[in-house]
């Protein structure tokens, strides 16, 4: 109920004030790191003795509770992170309980603790940490360098500044700023939207426990006991959410670039399945046998096909020539010397140019790939 001699106003601006000391930026919320640091030590405390006491016969309900979290987390991770690190299901299970304990401390009578800090001297106590967007803001960018600190490491340097160039679109150096765009959006969002969904969040479940708290104490009852039962839910969830996408940090922007590399395959394939349609038909007699017309690479007939045929090369071919200053150089990388090759004719696809200018250097690269060559 609201204190004695205090107004709604004053009573709801009592509850949404933190304890804090200095001013101005360097202001510390002394009960968000107070009452975060006592749940770290009570909840990992308690699942370190769990372990401790761990047996393989017949386990405790503790050991039992441990194991229902390890594996669900566990889960989790192994289903949307498939790469290799030692980090992420240990960083995705400190995060999921660390942050469930904060939220939980919101279903406790919003009167009660603050009452008893009162009696020893302590005029505000504010005991849902994940209410003071510091906190939220604090995890979430927490999360984002330990993200780039093992992404670096695991990957190195060069790595690590390949998946920042050439992530989502590829390897096409006219798309590279595209690239390092959408990385710098996707890195500023990622954390901020973490941070303001938990606290949204829970803040509006803080308001709701504070207005019920005005009401008469008959009808407190009647709506708090449903609202906390329902809001164990928005508490587990918010826990899980922020887990799962700190997870996600991992895959910038994966999904888009799998589907990039889908169509890319796809396009392929596609040109697969017209050059087999076209050589039955002509084995058929169905059609007339395509002109052997053989494109000189780099002239303007070539590159009209190739724009046709395969839109990405002809785009990639044409910033190599300019970035080069000349034409006379290799189709796929700008280097030279680079004479001008065919495809043989196994290989060639119908309706297409199978001419390229290559260095020996993608000569050997192509052949790899399972195409062959013959000089022209």
């Amino acid at each position: 109920m609201s204190a004695e001699g205090q107004t709604t106003t004053e009573y709801i601006q009592h509850h949404l004030t933190n304890l804090h000391a200095g001013e101005g930026f360097w202001t510390l919320h002394l009960d968000t790191l107070l009452v975060s640091a006592v749940l770290g030590l009570i909840v990992f405390g308690a699942m370190w003795l769990a372990t401790r006491k761990a047996t393989a016969g017949v386990p405790s309900g503790m050991q039992n509770f441990v194991e229902m979290v390890v594996t669900m987390v566990d889960s989790q991770v192994k289903d949307t992170f498939h790469g290799k690190n030692e980090l992420i299901a240990p960083l995705a299970l400190t995060i999921f309980v660390w942050i469930f304990a904060m939220n939980a401390m919101d279903v406790i009578p919003v009167d009660l603790l603050p009452l008893l800090a009162g009696m020893v001297g302590v005029s505000h106590l504010k005991i849902v940490p994940s209410t003071d967007l510091n906190a939220t803001f604090a995890m979430s960018i927490s999360v984002f360098f330990l993200i780039y600190f093992y992404s670096i490491k695991v990957k190195g340097f060069g790595g690590f500044g390949k998946e920042v160039l050439f992530s989502p679109f590829g390897k096409f150096p006219l798309l590279i700023p595209v690239n390092v765009l959408f990385r710098i959006v996707e890195d500023i969002a990622k954390p901020i939207s973490l941070a303001l969904r938990l606290f949204g969040n829970m803040y509006a479940g803080e308001m709701v426990f504070i207005l019920i708290a005005l009401l008469p104490w008959y009808l407190q009852w009647m709506l708090g006991a449903p609202w906390a039962i329902f809001h164990l839910l928005i508490i587990t969830l918010q826990a899980f959410v922020f887990m799962y996408r700190s997870v996600t940090f991992q895959f910038k922007l994966k999904s888009f670039e799998l589907l990039f590399d889908l169509y890319d395959l796809l396009a392929s394939l596609h040109r697969q399945r017209v050059t087999v349609a076209r050589r039955w038909l002509e084995a058929k007699g169905l059609v007339e046998p395509a002109r052997d017309n053989v494109l000189i690479p780099h002239t303007l007939e070539w590159f009209a096909a190739m724009e046709v045929w395969d839109p990405v090369k002809a785009v990639q071919t044409r910033y190599v020539i300019n970035d080069a200053g000349r034409d006379d150089v290799c189709s796929v990388c700008g280097d030279d010397p680079a004479a001008n090759y065919r495809l043989e004719k196994l290989f060639r696809p119908a309706g297409g140019p199978d001419t390229l200018k290559l260095c020996e250097d993608c000569v050997e690269i192509r052949k790899n790939m399972g195409d062959s060559f013959e000089p022209r």
